[in-house]
């Protein structure tokens, strides 16, 4: 209770590790308002920075959600909040499915999102705002699903639910293979039901969190067992239902023409495509509307064992290095995190992406860091920005 008291305290005095205006805003869709716009006007005073948008209530609520989106991404840099978007939980047609669902609380947790994942690699967003409410972003069509298998968890399912939940969406992913069921299976599995959120994905492990070795044995435990009850499983099989369960309700596993496996919005469907978007972390499941494949909906965030680490636009992390959360120091209330990429072969973990070691920087630009053990920065003398590399 000290610890988490002397927290929050520090977090109000630390003006970089303060709340940030989407966290407050997600945090507070549980509170009653009479008119949606104040639950976007009421935050802006909770922040340090907080969008630059001043309360007008001329304006529809479909105009202030678009308007706090675009001035989230200008002030952000990033598509963060596209994270709320999507057709799940969305009144039909009131709004264009890309604008955040401010006003509703998420139908599904945010496993996905808030995993250790870098979909676009450490890219920027593209984008243009069309005409009739269109929103024109840069990305890449990387896969198309073709099956689908609705978790049918809810938040008040037993731990007996989820072991057989996951044994028949076993046995159904089994069914749509092409070779045999392997090891590499397991560890597919394992990762893709629990947003691939494991303690050997920080450095230094967290030891609260489940090991990936534990987890793939326990997925291999199921498949040899699958009628098990609790009392028949081990504590790792118990451990991973846990977790699993808990990233399931709500969501769509799926299995792509490509092979591909992933998870995804309750309501997507057959024949929607997987996308990853300069700027954003995560994935995003597609629908096309019409038959020109020029505009899309967007049905909403999603994960894909393989892509979650800029693999589709930068090829595959180089072997031994996995992308990871650092902690600076754990034994701080005020801990800094940041995304790093361990080595395992040397024991080493690295700031910069290996993987645009080749990629020269754009004129004007160069690469800083004082010190052995300082941080790297990215600055630009012409127009004094400077850019940080850690997150």
């Amino acid at each position: 209770m000290y610890d988490l008291r002397r927290r929050n305290v520090m977090l109000l005095c630390n003006k970089n590790k303060s709340p940030t205006f989407l966290s407050i805003v997600q945090k507070t869709r549980s509170c009653k308002c009479t008119d949606p716009r104040d639950r976007i006007y009421a935050t802006l005073g909770l922040v340090v920075r907080p969008p630059r948008m001043e309360p007008n209530y001329g304006a529809s609520i479909g105009e202030v959600y678009r308007e706090l989106f675009f001035e989230v991404l200008r002030s952000d840099g990033n598509l963060s909040d596209l994270t709320y978007s999507g057709l799940q939980g969305q009144p039909q047609g009131l709004l264009p499915t890309w604008v955040p669902h401010w006003d509703h609380r998420r139908p599904t947790n945010s496993v996905i999102s808030s995993s250790i994942c870098e979909a676009s690699s450490k890219s920027k967003p593209d984008y243009v705002t069309l005409a009739d409410g269109v929103l024109g972003l840069t990305g890449l069509k990387f896969a198309t699903v073709e099956h689908i298998y609705f978790c049918k968890l809810v938040t008040s399912s037993i731990m007996g639910d989820g072991i057989r939940e996951i044994a028949a969406l076993l046995e159904f992913y089994e069914s749509h293979l092409e070779q045999r069921w392997s090891v590499n299976d397991c560890a597919a599995i394992a990762r893709t039901l629990t947003g691939n959120e494991f303690s050997d994905r920080f450095h230094p492990p967290n030891p609260a969190l489940q090991s990936f070795g534990s987890a793939r044995e326990a997925i291999q435990e199921l498949k040899d067992n699958p009628s098990s009850t609790r009392s028949d499983c081990s504590s790792a099989l118990n451990r991973y239902i846990t977790d699993a369960t808990r990233c399931l309700r709500g969501r769509c596993f799926f299995v792509t023409e490509e092979g591909y496996i992933g998870l995804g919005s309750g309501v997507m469907k057959p024949g929607d495509i997987v996308t990853v978007f300069l700027g954003y972390h995560s994935l995003m499941i597609l629908r096309a509307v019409g038959s020109d494949d020029e505009q899309y909906q967007v049905v909403g965030e999603a994960s894909c064992d393989g892509f979650m680490s800029g693999e589709s636009l930068m090829g595959p992390l180089p072997q031994g290095l996995t992308l990871v959360h650092h902690a600076l120091d754990r034994s701080s209330a005020m801990q800094e995190v940041y995304k790093g990429y361990f080595d395992s072969k040397e024991s080493t973990l690295l700031e910069e992406d290996p993987r645009t070691a080749h990629i020269p920087l754009p004129l004007g630009w160069r690469r800083s860091q004082p010190g052995e053990f300082d941080m790297i920065y990215f600055v630009n003398d012409e127009t004094s920005e400077k850019l940080c590399i850690r997150e």
